[in-house]
């Protein structure tokens, strides 16, 4: 009886997420599929680098904690690995930070790549890793600074790579690294406690 009971409740469960699922575009549905473990590999200074972000930021900033850590574990691995399998939790914060990077494109300007404030739907986008995880081929620029950030965030950002990539300035210009610094500002911004 006991089993039929956690198989129904199980099965409700499953029921809510999906239709609260229905409630994001298709195109976040498709950007915030979790994430596949047999096409991305996690390495563990990227898990570990993601956990310590992860603690900051749902400790700075309680509405996000309520989206990466609704059942308030201690286990920032834990929540890790949440953020990258549940597909709800991951729109949700994408939802979240689309609208902290509003604010920070309002706020500080300056602060973010001018490819990232131009967002033009003729500069798109294609991811550097071709890991074949995410439902579209080419996004704009603020929709991959916060791809990037929630990679950041869920450890399949990998920063073993990311240590060896170099910001080039040229006259004044980026010419690499854009997207990548522009998450690491967004963070860095909801991460401060005045910004929520």
């Amino acid at each position: 009886m006991k089993l039929l009971i956690a198989n129904r409740w199980a099965t409700l469960e499953q029921w809510q997420k999906e239709n609260d699922l229905k409630e994001f575009s298709e195109r976040t549905r498709k950007l915030m599929e979790p994430i596949n473990p047999e096409l991305v590999e996690l390495s563990e200074n990227s898990i570990e680098s993601a956990g310590g972000v992860v603690g900051i930021l749902s400790s700075n900033d309680p509405k996000l904690g309520e989206i990466v850590n609704p059942e308030r574990i201690f286990d920032t691995t834990e929540m890790v690995d949440n953020l990258r399998e549940d597909h709800l939790t991951r729109c949700r914060l994408f939802e979240y930070l689309q609208g902290k990077l509003d604010d920070l494109i309002e706020d500080s300007p300056e602060s973010l790549a001018s490819r990232v404030l131009l967002n033009s739907a003729g500069n798109l986008k294609s991811p550097n890793f071709k890991q074949g995880y995410y439902g579209v081929e080419k996004m704009r620029s603020r929709e991959y600074t916060i791809v990037l950030a929630i990679a950041m965030m869920d450890g399949s950002f990998n920063v073993d790579i990311q240590d060896k990539t170099v910001t080039h300035y040229r006259d004044g210009r980026e010419r690499s690294g854009m997207h990548r610094d522009s998450a690491r500002v967004l963070l860095e911004y909801v991460s401060k406690r005045d910004n929520y």
